[in-house]
């Protein structure tokens, strides 16, 4: 823990914004950054140039990637996570290099997406939801009317379609079930088990996910960009203007503070304590939510955050890097092939159901040949296997 005393630096007048316990930053860049995932390993953040850092938690560089066109977000299913991009393609991120799981029309201008169990919802700016299978392949296809999809969450009992100034939960076949009215237009969404979180231009609405009657209102004076809330939904945060504000579950607000010069947050994520968040001038930060730190700092005593940047010479990984080669006996042997028209992939090792199509990089796909994969794993519901882990070319 940051010895305060030492490390504080105390406001010089106490009519100045106050700023959060940021305890470290990252500078991915000069671009704006939308993706994040944060998990016990690893720190991920994706911006508007394509490039996607992993850092430790102590600021290291782990992974770099280089994506063809910019990271809108970044979503986790089960072991998998995946970055949406604008060049219309969703990118897996689990490998040593990225590779193509999805391929969106190109027409389509993807605002927000999310997955679960393999199936990818994708919400864009004419409001659209669009749901496909493993496969990239659409099951269907809802609303239109209106403008700016940017909330898209998915959980076992259906999406939550967030738009204009209204949220939607649809089941998995499509049949709508609830329509809930916002307060102001949707501006991003977030979701855990009992509640869906719309950010909109007034406040968050948070909003029960069985009824879809509203639980609660936090109310801001400028637009929510981006929010989150902590597993318990107890603590609920939002930001806008370059800063953090916390709501309790009934929407009471317990404090504000600055982003430690990290500029507005576009996308967020409690985990562990902390709320990490990327911003619109391409920082990813941490902030100290422990009791003692958020009381520090409104008093105006806050730890010297650790300042991290991305090299400007660094080799990243690209989509295009070429594979290594493996034998049979170091993975799993799969193989592409043509059924009708559709090139797909199916296991060959022993002890795989080879009637199972396997969800499988689309940009390696070619008829015939065969590959070695690290691990592949029955979908949970069944029907499938997953590719996870390093891809080689089988050396035959």
């Amino acid at each position: 823990k940051v010895a305060k005393k030492k490390a504080a630096r105390k406001r010089s007048s106490s009519t100045e914004r106050l700023e959060g316990p940021v305890l470290w930053s990252f500078k991915a860049g000069t671009e704006a950054a939308f993706g994040i995932y944060i998990d016990e390993h690893l720190c991920w953040v994706g911006q508007e140039a394509g490039f996607v850092y992993a850092l430790t938690h102590d600021g290291k560089i782990s992974r770099h990637y280089k994506l063809p066109q910019g990271v809108m977000c970044m979503v986790m299913d089960e072991r998998w996570l995946y970055a949406g991009c604008n060049d219309g393609n969703v990118y897996d991120l689990r490998s040593e290099r990225p590779y193509v799981a999805y391929h969106i029309d190109k027409s389509v201008q993807i605002y927000w997406m999310d997955l679960f169990q393999g199936n990818l919802a994708v919400s864009d700016d004419d409001a659209y939801l669009t749901v496909m299978d493993f496969e990239g392949e659409r099951l269907w296809k809802k609303g239109g009317r209106g403008s700016s999809g940017w909330m898209i969450r998915c959980d076992a009992d259906g999406l939550y379609h967030g738009h204009d100034e209204q949220v939607i939960k649809y089941d998995w076949g499509g049949k709508q079930l609830w329509k809930a009215k916002t307060r102001g237009s949707v501006l991003f969404g977030w979701q855990e088990q009992h509640a869906a979180y719309a950010g909109t231009t007034f406040g968050i609405d948070v909003i029960d996910k069985q009824s879809g009657k509203r639980l609660a209102f936090c109310e801001l004076s400028g637009g929510v960009p981006a929010n989150a809330a902590s597993p318990d939904g107890r603590l609920i945060f939002a930001g806008s203007d370059d800063m953090i504000y916390a709501f309790d579950s009934k929407g009471k607000e317990l404090w504000r503070l600055g982003t430690g010069g990290c500029g507005t947050p576009l996308s967020m994520q409690y985990f562990d304590g902390k709320l990490y968040f990327v911003t619109g001038r391409g920082f990813l930060g941490c902030m100290d939510l422990d009791k003692d730190a958020i009381a520090d700092a409104l008093r105006g005593e806050v730890p010297k955050p650790k300042r991290y940047t991305a090299p400007k010479q660094q080799r990243a990984t690209t989509v295009s890097a070429k594979l290594s080669t493996a034998t049979a006996d170091e993975g799993v042997v799969v193989e592409c092939f043509y059924e009708g028209s559709t090139l797909r992939v199916r296991p060959v090792s022993d002890g795989y159901d080879a009637s199972w199509h396997v969800q499988f990089p689309r940009n390696l796909r070619e008829d015939g040949k065969r590959f070695v994969v690290e691990e592949l794993v029955a979908a949970t519901q069944g029907g499938f296997y997953r590719a996870l882990g390093k891809i080689s070319e089988l050396d035959e």
